[in-house]
């Protein structure tokens, strides 16, 4: 009875096989697209890479617009300079007790204006 092949090994052999092979999409070989395991063989398929997460088709559905941020990047997440506008508030006109922090912080969100949002929003896209 024949061994059963490893992924990796079922992996080079379709590296292999196809190394010459352009993929369609992007002009970038298949080779490169390949890395020996089950997910990126699927990803790399045409009717995967068509496919729109289900959040994001329903978030579309409703009329919205859907943006993903890249992972561990918060700097290109416009919240956070909305955020940090409204720590410079804070630090501005509070004393840090409990009471003046609890009538601040809505001061602070409310201190920064729809327009300097959308520029914060902007910076971004």
């Amino acid at each position: 009875m024949p061994q059963p092949k490893r992924k990796i090994r079922i992996c080079k052999e379709l590296a292999a096989a196809k190394k010459k092979k352009k993929d369609k999409d992007n002009n970038v070989s298949l080779e490169e697209n390949l890395t020996c395991c089950a997910r990126h063989i699927l990803a790399s398929q045409v009717d995967f890479k068509n496919q729109k997460p289900l959040l994001q088709e329903i978030i579309e559905a409703k009329g919205h617009k859907v943006v993903f941020y890249p992972k561990f990047h918060c700097e290109l997440n416009y919240i956070e300079m909305y955020w940090g506008a409204a720590k410079r508030y804070v630090r501005q006109h509070c004393d840090y007790t409990w009471k003046d922090l609890q009538e601040n912080i809505p001061r602070a969100f409310d201190s920064i204006s729809l327009k300097q949002i959308r520029k914060y929003l902007s910076f971004i896209l």
